[in-house]
């Protein structure tokens, strides 16, 4: 089992899309017979590989998504959205945005805030805010109303003045 982890593993990183997809197919029946265990023994190690200046395990992260989003999503969003918010998970998670589809609606607020927070106190505010509008460019019409409704909380708690008790 370990060697078949470990060949999906790399080959999710390949240079070749053709490889990548072909891996994520492999990913797709690793799944159905392990269950989250398959996310956990592979989606940590495309995680790490983020920071690569190839992009190819973003990459592989994406054909993930393209297949499984909806159970590859939740474990992704609090990896990359975790206090300090940094310009090279923002961006991940710009790009993951635009191949998520429907499963990104209910992360939305997470994500959303996420950055929200990284535009303040995030190692690259400009970048951080790049990556926020290329994610609001991607929600699908059913997250469009969650979307709308973290923005405005947002912008109510910038704009309300602070009450003393």
């Amino acid at each position: 089992l370990e060697d078949i982890v470990g060949t999906v593993r790399r080959a999710l990183c390949d240079p070749a899309a053709e490889v990548r997809a072909s891996s994520a197919r492999a990913f797709d029946s690793l799944y159905k017979q392990l269950g989250q265990r398959a996310i956990e023994e592979v989606v940590p190690a495309l995680l790490e590989g983020l920071d690569d200046e190839s992009g190819h395990a973003l990459k592989g992260l994406q054909q993930l998504l393209t297949l499984r989003g909806k159970i590859i999503l939740p474990f992704l969003v609090p990896q990359l959205s975790a206090p300090p918010m940094t310009a090279s998970n923002a961006r991940a998670l710009a790009a993951l945005a635009g191949v998520s589809g429907d499963s990104l609606s209910s992360r939305i607020p997470t994500i959303l805030g996420a950055l929200s927070d990284g535009m303040e106190e995030g190692d690259d505010p400009e970048a951080i805010a790049l990556a926020a509008e290329k994610v609001v460019l991607s929600v699908p019409q059913d997250g469009v109303r969650l979307m709308l409704l973290e923005l405005i909380r947002r912008l109510e708690d910038v704009t309300t003045p602070k009450t003393r008790a």
